[in-house]
């Protein structure tokens, strides 16, 4: 018999489907037999599995958070973690964590000390060679990232992606505590400092502390006032 078309199992399948070819190909071994038609099509002729073809356009594996569809699981998983924040990458080193494995190599660097990425115009160094061609764009003022709504201009993607909110009038990122919600994780940030006792900027004249940078510039002007 015939190999079947390249679908996703049906909604009766009592097997979920299969969305790379060496699944498939263990499940023939099965019936004995060690390829399926021409080594592309992943249906079983054999019972009523059918296997997810890795080339197709189809996106089965949907974000509980926000819809955005995907070809593999695992690339869901990743994009989730924008999402709930959870960090499951953790620094050797000392008892950092990170949402993305690329946070944490390039927060291991800090630890040795090493910059390899080295701008030509200036020659500051970087950590990595994404840094690296964000700060080239301020030498070049390039600025890629065009909104649609607007016309205003950006040099990096995640300035857009904030700026955009402004137009949709979408806050993705809610407190827990007061469910107050945000455009940007960081001013989600800065925002849950106000219910704890967490001031991480602090004077070097005097060691007071303070929520957000803005008010240490402030509380800094006080000293050149009476110096």
């Amino acid at each position: 018999s015939q190999p079947r078309p390249n679908t996703l199992a049906s909604a009766g399948s009592s097997k979920p489907p299969f969305g790379s070819r060496t699944t498939p190909l263990r499940h023939l071994k099965t019936h004995g037999e060690s390829a399926a038609g021409d080594g592309r099509s992943y249906g079983c002729p054999h019972c009523d599995l059918s296997f997810g073809c890795i080339h197709s356009e189809e996106k089965p594996f949907s974000c509980s958070h926000c819809g955005k569809s995907f070809k593999r699981e695992r690339s869901m998983k990743k994009h989730e973690r924008c999402h709930t924040r959870e960090k499951v990458f953790s620094c050797s080193t000392c008892d950092k964590s990170f949402v993305y494995k690329a946070t944490l190599t390039r927060h291991e660097l800090t630890h040795t000390g090493e910059r390899p990425y080295l701008c030509s115009d200036c020659g500051k160094r970087f950590f990595s060679h994404a840094e690296l061609l964000k700060h080239e764009r301020f030498h070049k003022d390039h600025k890629p990232f065009h909104c649609p709504h607007c016309g205003k201009k950006f040099t990096q993607s995640c300035y857009l992606t904030i700026h955009l909110r402004y137009h949709t009038g979408a806050r993705p990122y809610s407190c827990t505590e007061c469910n107050k919600s945000f455009l940007s994780a960081n001013r989600l940030k800065r925002h849950q400092r106000t219910h704890s006792e967490e001031r991480p900027h602090l004077c070097v004249e005097c060691g007071k502390g303070f929520r957000q940078a803005y008010n240490l510039r402030m509380h800094q002007q006080t000293h050149l006032t009476f110096s």
